[in-house]
């Protein structure tokens, strides 16, 4: 009796094992169920991620295209200034005026005279002492012409750093006509190699000679740079000078703070009469009277 006892113990036992194992088995898959869910619960972060790319690359699209927009405008702005954009006349009764030279091709001065432009106009007569350019091919006709047709013209030397004051002066008063009827100008607009002192000695030797001459100072045209750093470190040596500026596309900008000048705002100005592009020019702080020769 006692072994069949301890026998039925021993069926009860495997039958709990074999359920405990089950269990066992049962709870791993529900873990592993549950481990699964959880897994795909946290996957959602994935995605996520995935879409700060995108907007990192449309970032990128964004700011490549405000590049290529800022690169069309300022593409298009240089297209209207090389056209001619920067040369909308600022026509005022009284101030307005232009210059020429041989560039200008033949002039007809009855259609300049006529267009309301040219209050005043410089005609360049000579340049340097010597050579193919030392004398314009249009200059004397071009004066005689404007003056016929009642306009008030002036003349203008364009100054070199290759020869003396003396010799320029020289070849300027013997062909510049008798016509002219408004001050000289001197074109000072070339450095060359030569330092800040020498070209204000010959600038000057040129200046005081005009001045002997004619009675008058002479007009000195220009650069913003040339003025500021070239006259005014001396401006008590040229003060008294009127000031002709080149300054396109805006006013000069003077460390004196120089406001009477003659300003020549383009080099691209469509007049009637002149077929090629013309200097235009207009009187700030001045009257048309200032700049007369008086004899």
């Amino acid at each position: 009796m006692a072994e069949k006892k301890s026998g039925a113990r021993r069926t009860l036992t495997s039958e709990e094992g074999l359920r405990k194992i089950a269990e066992h088995e049962h709870a791993v898959v529900q873990a592993r169920k549950a481990a699964a869910k959880s897994g795909s619960a946290q996957k959602p972060s994935s995605p996520t991620k995935s879409k700060k790319k995108p907007a990192a690359k449309s970032s990128g699209r964004k700011t490549l295209l405000w590049i290529l927009a800022i690169a069309v405008i300022l593409l298009g702005l240089y297209l209207l200034w090389a056209s001619g954009w920067e040369t909308t006349p600022m026509i005022t009764p009284g101030k307005s005026g232009i210059d020429v030279s041989h560039h200008n091709g033949k002039i007809d001065w009855a259609e300049v005279a006529a267009s309301g432009m040219a209050d005043f106009v410089y005609v360049k007569v000579t340049e340097g002492s010597s050579g193919d350019l030392s004398v314009d091919e249009n200059g004397s006709s071009n004066i005689r012409e404007a003056r016929a047709q009642g306009l008030n013209v002036g003349a203008y030397h364009f100054l070199t750093t290759t020869s003396a004051a003396t010799a320029q002066f020289a070849n300027f008063k013997a062909n510049c006509p008798k016509e002219v009827n408004l001050v000289p100008v001197i074109d000072f607009e070339t450095e060359d190699k030569l330092t800040p002192f020498e070209l204000r000695g010959l600038l000057k030797g040129f200046a005081t000679l005009t001045e002997k001459e004619y009675g008058v100072k002479p007009i000195i045209y220009t650069t913003q740079s040339m003025y500021n750093n070239i006259l005014l470190p001396k401006l008590e040596d040229f003060g008294e000078y009127k000031m002709f500026l080149g300054s396109p596309s805006h006013k000069p900008i003077l460390y004196d703070g120089l406001s009477s000048y003659i300003w020549q705002y383009s080099f691209k100005g469509k007049v009637p009469g002149i077929h090629h592009h013309t200097d235009l020019s207009l009187l700030v702080g001045m009257e048309l009277e200032d700049l007369f020769i008086s004899r």
